[in-house]
C-alpha cells in the first residue's frame, strides 16, 4: 500500500517524439518508507509500455494491469451490470496499476545508516530554491531529498514508452484535412485532476489529489520546438548534433501530479512589459493576437492577487500558452495554463475582449489556488471551483466598478435558477454524489458547480463581512490557519434535527478528520477547512457556518422561491408585505434573516425580518407623509405629444404614497429567486433612480408585466422602457439592453389576437422598437441603415447626444466612450427584442421579418474603422450579423411558402465558407438558424447546406459543434417510426432518438478530439426501449466510449 510511504519527489526525463507521436522516458519515484516490511510498491501507469524497474539501481519484477480496458464482456448487455464491472475498476485502480515486487536484495535502511554524510545532508535541507536549482541533478542518486521519516529514501527508477496517445496527451500535426497545421503537442487532464487521462498517461507516477511532491522535469523535445512546462525554467542546451534541445523545469512547491502539465512545438514567447513575471505563449500564426488579447486593462493583476491574500505568486513564473483544440477552454496546471487559441482576437475584435482576459485571468488563479493548494478529495472540488470564482469576482469589482460587478451576480443567479428548474430527480448539490466512487465529475455538472459555488462563497461573505471573508482567505494560503484539525462538529447552538444532519455529516467523513498541515505545506481545500478557518476569524457572525449553513446550502440542493407582495395602507399610513415561500420537487423550507430595504424620499430604511414559515405578513411604519396627488396614465391612443400631463419625474407623476419602491434581499445575501409585487410606478422609479444595477434588472424585467391582466390598458411602462432603451434616462449599456428584450416580452404580453392592422396603438411596443433603431441607425432620408459605427472614433457626432459640454478633455472621452458601447449594445439587443414579439394567437408579426431582413441585406461594414485616423483596420461585425440571423430564425410565420430568410442565410453560410469570420461565428449563427427554419418549416431546399459537412474534422471544433448539435436536433425531431409517406421502408435504418444517438457513437468512436466526448449526456433508456433492437447497445457503448482509452 502506497499509505506505507511518503513522496519526496518526482523526476522525469522526457523525449518527445513530436513528429511520431511517441514518448519515451525515465520516471524516477523518490519515496520515503514508514515501515521497514515492504513487499510491493503500486503505482498508476496507463497506456505506458514498461519495459525495467529498478529499486535502489536493482532490477525489480512487475506486473502491469489495465483494469479499464475493458470495462464489460462482450456477453454483457445491461446496463446495471455494466455499472457494476465499472465501479469495480475504478476501485481496482486506485492504488496503482504498476505492481512493482520489492527486490529481496534491497532492504530498507534507517536514516542514520544511510551512504548520505551528515554534513552533504546538512547543506542539502539548508540550501535556499536558487541554490537548489543550481545544483540540481537528475540522474545521480547521489543528491536525494531529505526524507520525511525515519528511513532513507528508496528510488524507484522506470523505464517506458508511449505510442499513439488516445488520452492525456494530444499531438496536432498536419494531416489531409489540416496540411497547414503547425505540429506541437500538449497534455490535459480532467477539471481537478482526471482518472484516466491525468499524468499517469505520460509519467508512471501517484496520480492522486493527496499525493504532492516536488518536481524534476527535463524535456527533451526536436531543435526547433520549444518546451513549457509547469515550474521554473532552470536550464536549457542544444545537443552536439544540433537535433535536439533539452529543457529542464523545478517545482520546489509541492504539488500533485495531475496537476503538472507542459506542451512542445514552436512557440513564440510575448512578456508584458508590466508583468515580467507572466510569459504567453502562442503558435507563430497568431503573435499579431496573442500581443492584443494580452493587453490587460489592468497590467497588474497579479499584484492585486499578491496584495489582496497577503503572499507572493507560489511558483517562480506564470505562463500561459495557447494551443489548438484542447479539451476546455482553461486547463490550469502549477505555474502553468493551457488556453483554447480561438479566445485569442486581434484588434478589429470589440466583443472579445471581456470574455478572452476573464478566461485568461481565472487560468492565472486556478494554477495558484489549485496547483499549490488543491482539494482535499474530489468530493470537495465546489471549494476550489468556488475560491477562485469568488476571487475573479472581486477582481472583476476592483477594475470594472460596482455595476459590472453587480451584473455578473445577476446573470449567476439567473443561471442557477435556471438550472434549479431544469434539473432532473432532484434539486443538485454541491457535493456531488458519484464523486466518492468515480473520481470524476460530470462535465455537464462543472457549469452548476462555476455558478453555484462562487455564489455561496459571497453568501458567506455577506454573513460574516468581506474583511473577514479575506483574512480567512489568507490563512488558507499561507497554510497558517489554527484550525487544521477538528474531529466533531461545533455545538454552540441546539440543532432542531440533529439526528438529519448526522446524516448528512456523514458526506464529511475523512474531512473533519483531516490530517494537519505538515510544516511549510499549505492543507488542502475541503469544505470543513474552509468554513471552520472563516468561523474561527469571523467569530459570532460565524458560529453557525459548520452546522445550519453547511446542512441547508451545500451538502443539500435547491433553493428557496419566495414571491413578496406590496402595497401601502393608506388608512393605517404604513407600508404592508406579504412573503409566500414555494418549495421544489426535495426543497425544503428556508429559514432565516431577509433584508427588507423600504425607499422613501427621506432616504432608505432596512429591517431584519426573520423568515421561519411559508407565509409572513409584516407591517413597517412610513417616515414620511404622502406626497401630491397622482396622475392619470397616458392611454394606448395616445401619442407622447398628445399626453398632456407631461412628467419628468422617476415615477411619472404617477406615484402619491411616501413609498418609492421596496426592495427583497438587496444585496443577494441568500441564494433565492424573489418575485416580487408592487405597483409599476414603484418599478419606474427603481428603474430610473435605484443605484444598483440588479435592482434596475428586476425593475426593467417587472415593467414587461404591466399593465396587469386586471388592470386598464396604459402604456406608461412602455413608454419608460423605452425611454431607458433609447438612453434618454440615465443607464448604462446593460440596463439599456435589458430594457429593450423586456420591451419585446411587453409587446407580446399585450399584443391584439392578429396581425391583420399593425397601425394598431396595441402594437406601440413593437413600433418604439423600429423607431428608435431607425432614430439612432438610419438615415432618414433614404430610410436606409447607415454604415455600421461601433467604436467612438468620430466623438464629435455624440457629444450632443451625451450633453459632453464639458471642456475636460478626459471627462468628455469617457462619456463618448460610454455612449458607443451602450449604442452597441442596443444595436443587437432591438433584433432579439423585435424576434420575441408575439400576437395573441403566437405568430410573429410579418413586418418584423421585412425589417430584419433589410437590416441584413442593406448591412454596410466598410467604414466602420477602429481608428479614424487609419482606414485600413475595420472592425468586425459578425457578432451584430450573429445577432440578426438568429433573430430572424426563431420567428413563427403564419404564412411559410416564401423563404427569403433561408435564401439569404444560405448566401452568408457560402460567403463565410470563402472569407471566414472572426472564429466562424457567420457560419456558426447560420448552421444553428438554418436548423430553426427546418424545424420549423421555413426551409424546404434540403440540399442547401450539408450538416455532415460542416461537422467533418475539416472544419475548425465551433463549426464542429454548431453542425452536431444540428444534426441531433434534426434527428430527434424526426417520427422514431420513420416517414410515414415514404413507398417502402429501409428496415436497417432507424429514425429519431435511436438515429441520433447512433450518429453521436460513430462520431466519438471516429474522432480524436476529447472536445466531442463529453458534450453527449446519457440517453434516456425509456426514449430507446421500444428499439429493442439497438438500445441496450447503445446504451453500454456510450458508457464505454466515454470511460475507456
Amino acid at each position: 500500500m502506497m499509505s506505507d510511504f511518503e513522496y519526496l519527489q518526482q523526476r522525469l526525463r522526457l523525449h518527445v517524439d513530436l513528429m511520431g507521436r511517441r514518448l519515451e522516458g525515465v520516471s524516477e519515484l523518490i519515496l520515503a518508507p514508514k515501515i521497514d516490511s515492504i513487499k510491493r510498491i503500486r503505482v498508476h501507469c496507463r497506456q505506458c509500455v514498461v519495459s525495467k524497474v529498478t529499486v535502489n539501481g536493482v532490477e525489480a519484477r512487475f506486473e502491469h494491469h489495465d483494469f479499464l480496458s475493458e470495462v464489460v464482456q462482450e456477453s454483457y448487455r445491461d446496463w446495471n451490470s455494466f455499472d457494476l464491472f465499472y465501479r469495480g475498476a475504478i476501485v481496482a485502480s486506485k492504488e496503482g496499476t504498476l505492481v512493482i515486487e520489492m527486490p529481496p536484495t534491497v532492504r530498507i535502511v534507517d536514516q542514520n545508516d544511510s551512504t548520505v554524510d551528515d554534513e552533504k545532508k546538512s547543506d542539502i535541507e539548508t540550501a535556499t530554491d536558487d541554490e537548489r536549482d543550481a545544483t540540481a541533478v537528475w540522474d545521480s542518486s547521489n543528491h536525494l531529498p531529505p526524507s520525511s521519516t525515519a528511513f532513507a529514501p528508496v528510488v524507484v527508477r522506470i523505464e517506458y514508452t508511449v505510442s499513439n496517445p488516445r488520452g492525456g496527451v494530444r499531438f496536432m500535426l498536419p494531416d489531409a484535412l489540416h496540411p497547414e497545421r503547425v505540429p506541437h503537442m500538449y497534455t490535459y487532464c480532467g477539471p481537478f485532476g482526471g482518472l484516466c487521462d491525468g499524468a499517469r498517461t505520460w509519467m508512471p507516477c501517484r496520480d492522486l489529489l493527496s499525493d504532492k511532491c516536488t518536481f524534476r522535469l527535463e524535456l527533451i523535445v526536436p531543435a526547433s520546438c520549444v518546451a513549457v512546462c509547469s515550474g521554473r525554467l532552470v536550464g536549457q542546451s542544444l545537443d552536439a548534433h544540433k537535433l535536439h534541445r533539452s529543457f529542464r523545469f523545478v517545482i520546489n512547491t509541492k504539488t500533485s501530479c495531475s496537476l503538472v502539465g507542459f506542451a512542445v512545438g514552436p512557440f513564440r514567447m510575448h512578456i508584458a512589459e508590466h508583468m515580467p513575471r507572466v510569459a504567453h505563449f502562442c503558435l507563430p500564426d497568431r503573435v499579431a493576437d496573442l500581443t492584443t488579447s494580452t493587453q490587460f486593462r489592468d497590467p497588474h493583476f497579479v499584484t492585486f492577487f499578491e496584495t489582496y491574500l497577503n503572499a507572493r505568486y507560489p511558483f517562480a513564473t506564470y505562463s500561459q500558452i495557447f494551443v489548438e483544440d484542447p479539451p476546455v477552454d482553461c486547463q490550469y496546471f502549477a505555474g502553468l495554463s493551457v488556453l483554447n487559441q480561438d479566445i485569442l482576437y486581434g484588434p478589429t475584435i470589440i466583443d472579445r475582449a471581456p470574455v478572452s482576459q476573464a478566461i485568461q485571468i481565472k487560468g492565472f488563479i486556478g494554477s495558484w489556488i489549485g496547483g499549490a493548494i488543491g482539494i482535499q478529495s474530489t468530493k470537495h472540488a465546489w471549494v476550489l471551483v468556488g475560491v477562485v470564482g469568488y476571487l475573479f469576482d472581486l477582481y472583476v469589482q476592483s477594475v470594472m466598478g460596482d455595476e459590472a460587478y453587480g451584473y455578473r451576480i445577476q446573470l449567476a443567479l439567473d443561471a442557477l435558477v435556471m438550472m434549479e428548474l431544469l434539473a432532473e430527480g432532484g434539486p443538485p448539490s454541491l457535493m456531488y454524489e458519484d464523486v466518492d466512487v468515480y473520481g470524476e465529475y460530470d462535465p455537464s455538472y462543472m457549469a452548476f458547480l462555476e455558478a453555484k459555488a462562487p455564489l455561496i462563497l459571497r453568501m458567506i461573505e455577506r454573513k460574516v463581512e468581506r474583511k473577514h471573508m479575506q483574512f480567512a482567505l489568507q490563512r488558507i494560503v499561507s497554510g497558517t490557519s489554527s484550525n487544521t484539525k477538528q474531529t466533531s462538529p461545533p455545538t454552540t447552538t441546539p440543532d432542531k434535527d440533529d439526528d438529519k444532519e448526522d446524516e448528512d455529516d456523514a458526506m464529511l467523513d475523512g474531512d473533519k478528520d483531516s490530517t494537519p498541515a505538515v510544516s511549510g505545506q499549505t492543507q488542502p481545500l475541503s469544505t470543513w477547512y474552509l468554513l471552520s478557518t472563516v468561523k474561527e476569524v469571523a467569530g459570532a457572525p460565524g458560529r453557525d457556518l459548520c452546522r445550519s449553513f453547511l446542512q441547508t446550502w451545500i451538502v443539500r440542493g435547491g433553493l428557496p422561491f419566495i414571491s413578496v407582495g406590496f402595497w401601502y395602507n393608506r388608512k393605517q399610513t404604513q407600508a404592508e408585505l406579504v412573503l409566500e415561500q414555494s418549495l421544489l420537487a426535495g426543497c425544503e423550507k428556508f429559514e432565516g434573516g431577509i433584508k427588507i430595504t423600504i425607499v422613501e424620499d427621506s432616504g432608505e430604511y432596512s429591517d431584519l425580518r426573520r423568515v421561519e414559515n411559508m407565509r409572513h405578513k409584516w407591517e413597517f411604519a412610513c417616515h414620511n407623509k404622502v406626497r401630491k396627488k397622482r396622475r392619470t396614465r397616458q392611454k394606448l391612443d395616445q401619442s407622447d405629444d398628445d399626453y398632456s400631463q407631461q412628467i419628468t419625474a422617476a415615477g411619472m407623476g404617477l406615484n402619491d404614497t411616501p413609498v418609492y419602491w421596496v426592495k427583497i434581499d438587496p444585496d443577494a445575501g441568500w441564494l433565492s429567486h424573489i418575485v416580487m409585487y408592487q405597483p409599476d410606478f414603484n418599478w419606474m422609479e427603481q428603474l430610473n433612480s435605484d443605484s444598483s444595477v440588479r435592482a434596475r434588472v428586476h425593475a426593467a424585467r417587472a415593467l414587461a408585466l404591466y399593465p396587469l391582466p386586471h388592470e386598464k390598458a396604459h402604456v406608461m411602462a412602455c413608454r419608460v422602457l423605452t425611454e431607458a432603451m433609447s438612453g434618454l434616462t440615465t443607464h448604462c449599456n446593460r440596463i439599456r439592453a435589458e430594457a429593450a428584450i423586456s420591451l419585446g416580452i411587453w409587446q407580446s404580453l399585450h399584443a391584439p389576437h392578429t396581425n391583420v392592422n399593425m397601425a394598431l396603438p396595441e402594437w406601440k411596443g413593437m413600433q418604439n422598437l423600429v423607431r428608435i433603431f431607425k432614430e439612432h441607425f438610419f438615415d432618414r432620408s433614404a430610410d436606409m441603415p447607415l454604415p455600421n459605427y461601433f467604436l467612438p472614433s468620430g466623438g464629435k457626432v455624440v457629444l450632443e447626444s451625451v450633453g459632453a459640454v464639458s471642456t475636460n478633455s478626459t471627462t468628455r472621452e469617457i462619456r463618448i466612450q460610454d455612449y458607443a458601447e451602450g449604442e452597441y449594445e442596443i444595436k443587437k439587443a432591438i433584433p432579439r427584442g423585435l424576434a420575441m414579439v408575439r400576437c395573441r394567437t403566437g405568430f410573429s408579426p410579418p413586418e418584423i421579418e421585412t425589417f430584419l431582413l433589410q437590416l441584413l441585406t442593406q448591412n454596410d461594414n466598410s467604414k466602420n474603422y477602429v481608428d479614424r485616423a487609419d482606414e485600413s483596420c475595420v472592425a468586425d461585425d459578425c457578432f451584430y450579423l450573429g445577432s440578426l440571423i438568429l433573430s430572424l430564425s426563431v420567428l413563427n410565420l403564419e404564412v411559410r411558402a416564401a423563404a427569403p430568410t433561408a435564401a439569404e442565410i444560405t448566401r452568408l453560410l457560402h460567403y463565410d465558407d470563402v472569407h471566414p469570420s472572426y472564429r466562424h461565428t457567420i457560419t456558426v449563427c447560420c448552421l444553428e438558424a438554418l436548423c430553426n427554419l427546418q424545424l420549423a418549416g421555413r426551409f424546404t431546399d434540403l440540399d442547401g447546406v450539408s450538416y455532415h459537412k460542416y461537422a467533418s474534422p475539416a472544419y475548425p471544433s465551433v463549426v464542429r459543434q454548431a453542425a452536431i448539435e444540428s444534426i441531433l436536433r434534426l434527428y430527434f425531431a424526426e417520427d422514431p417510426r420513420g416517414d410515414p409517406t415514404a413507398p417502402r421502408r429501409d428496415k436497417s435504418r432507424v429514425f429519431g432518438p435511436v438515429a441520433a444517438i447512433s450518429y453521436a457513437l460513430k462520431l466519438i468512436d471516429a474522432d480524436d478530439s476529447p472536445r466531442y466526448s463529453d458534450i453527449f449526456r446519457m440517453p434516456n433508456k425509456l426514449a430507446c426501449w421500444d428499439h429493442t433492437k439497438f438500445a441496450v447497445l447503445i446504451i453500454v457503448y456510450v458508457y464505454c466510449s466515454k470511460h475507456t482509452l
